[in-house]
């Protein structure tokens, strides 16, 4: 009898059920729910996944990281790391490739679900719309509410011009909004008549935007752009909205612009140092936070877990996967 290869998966397959039923009959499904890293490292030192040949990577926080901890414990049999998510700042690359292990993500299978996001914290940020149910959960009315802002006419800034940049940018123009970016590279001039955008250069765009909306993946040039000094280049009451990645704004200087009402409202997602939040953002109700939910959608998930599976199935049938993020 053909021993099938075995897969572990970092969370459910319960969005592509049927998909994952069908190549239950290729392959050995293993499942890992508990958010416990030290349970992970166990059951790897006492071998219970030594015939490993992927890992499907559907949910980060019950590992949190793919660091040289996992990595010196993972079987010589295992060739795939399969992201189910667009983000991929949680496995080690490098280790990875010096390992011959395949790194794959699903990018832009959550455009839509974080672009939603992101402009329901704009409007709450802008609103203050958090700040007043809270009042009313109170038995408050109207005493006491900050005086919003008006959306239409303001300069929106987006930090990341790529799949969810531009799908925040598609429905940002409903609201009357100019809209600037940065990005690596400036897009095509058809692009940037398409989405009615307009390129800055970094300094130029901070000081040119009433809200900034960050949409972009972390990487080594972006840690902390947004910080103590980046915010004193941007005018006075300025809304900040993060649903990128965390770490790349300073979050003690976020805190010290909020303080100082050079920061009029945030709107968050994501944190540096997740799944902590700093406690003034905590209590301060001009901030509106969720925790980490743009790709949280059943559609998304549904995408994510189907495109991972299709990704093993292709690398098994083929020795490799179609698309990578690192080459071997």
């Amino acid at each position: 009898m053909t021993i099938k290869p075995t897969v572990l998966v970092s969370g459910t397959l319960e969005h592509a059920s049927e998909l994952y039923e069908e190549l239950s009959s290729e392959f050995n499904f293993k499942f890992h729910t508990e958010p416990n890293r030290e349970m992970f490292i166990k059951n790897l030192k006492e071998g219970y996944y030594d015939d490993l040949f992927a890992i499907l990577f559907i949910e980060f926080e019950i590992i949190e990281r793919f660091d040289h901890e996992i990595f010196s414990l993972l079987p010589d049999s295992l060739k795939l790391i399969a992201i189910g998510a667009a983000g991929y700042d949680n496995v080690d690359l490098e280790e990875a490739t010096s390992r011959g292990i395949w790194v794959t993500n699903v990018p832009g299978g959550a455009c839509d679900s974080t672009a939603e996001i992101a402009v329901h914290l704009i409007l709450s940020a802008c609103r203050q719309t958090y700040q007043a149910e809270q009042l009313l959960r109170k038995g408050l009315w109207r005493d006491g509410i900050q005086m919003g802002m008006d959306m239409k006419g303001k300069k929106l800034g987006i930090l990341g011009m790529g799949k969810i940049g531009k799908s925040v940018a598609r429905r940002a123009l409903g609201f009357d909004v100019e809209i600037f970016y940065h990005n690596r590279q400036p897009l095509s001039k058809s692009e940037e008549e398409l989405y009615q955008a307009t390129y800055l250069p970094l300094d130029e765009f901070l000081a040119t935007i009433d809200i900034l909306s960050i949409n972009a993946p972390l990487n080594k040039d972006n840690c902390h752009l947004i910080n103590e000094k980046s915010l004193q280049k941007m005018k006075d009451n300025v809304v900040i909205v993060n649903t990128g990645r965390g770490k790349i704004i300073e979050e003690a200087a976020l805190v010290s612009g909020l303080k100082s009402g050079k920061i009029f409202a945030a709107g968050l997602d994501v944190y540096e140092n997740e799944p902590m939040v700093d406690p003034y953002l905590l209590s301060c109700d001009r901030v509106t936070l969720l925790p980490h939910i743009g790709w949280q959608t059943t559609g998304t998930f549904h995408r994510f877990e189907a495109t991972v599976l299709n990704i093993l199935n292709h690398t098994y049938t083929h020795g490799r996967p179609e698309s990578a993020l690192n080459e071997l």
